[in-house]
């Protein structure tokens, strides 16, 4: 009698989205119960294989979504129902590539950032500093990304925006960090193209 209470708790909290949350009224919580009188409960294991399927259904759509950050607290949620559950090593897989994939870094070399001083003149170094900066505006407006700024300063940080926003037909959103080394995160809403 005992079991069959707490599989009609375990599909009720299921119905609810109570997957693992709060513990003690959660779908998992049930079923972890009803496996502690009866360790070979089917229904119970079934219930929490459902649990990470469901789970790990939201990590792809998150993960399609570029929501990577949700797609990894998904994952993380599917681990806790059953952390040997060989789905989750794949999807987690499928994440790491899509996240590689949709992100590129660029580590500004030190002849770029050293001429944040320089007057903005027709020398050599500026021409070649500003030829580096319009390639990574035609990357971001090519792939459509987005930008991340890391720098050493809030100064620099501007400056690295002012630099690259110059070849912009719009103005470019972009996040600053301070952070070190400084480099310029591109995040594409699509992995980019390898094609010429």
């Amino acid at each position: 009698m005992a079991i069959a209470r707490l599989m009609e708790q375990a599909h009720q909290a299921m119905d609810d989205q109570l997957l693992t949350e709060p513990e003690d009224q959660s779908a998992l919580f049930f079923y972890r119960a009803i496996l502690q009188i009866d360790p070979n409960h089917q229904g119970a294991r079934e219930g929490i294989h459902q649990i990470v399927e469901r789970y790990l259904t939201w990590a792809l759509e998150a993960i399609d979504d570029l929501a990577f950050t949700k797609a990894s607290l998904w994952l993380e949620r599917a681990a806790l129902a059953d952390p040997k559950a060989p789905a989750i090593f794949t999807v987690a897989e499928r994440l790491a590539l899509k996240r590689s994939l949709s992100r590129r870094t660029i580590v500004l070399p030190e002849w770029v950032t050293s001429t944040t001083d320089l007057p903005n003149h027709d020398s050599a170094t500026q021409r070649a500093v500003n030829s580096f900066f319009q390639d990574i505006a035609i990357s971001i407006r090519e792939q459509g990304a987005t930008i991340v700024i890391y720098s050493r300063s809030d100064e620099e940080g501007r400056w690295i925006y002012q630099s690259v926003n110059q070849y912009m037909p719009q103005r470019l959103r972009a996040t600053l960090e301070l952070d070190r080394p400084t480099r310029i995160d591109l995040i594409f809403s699509t992995p980019p193209s390898t094609s010429e």
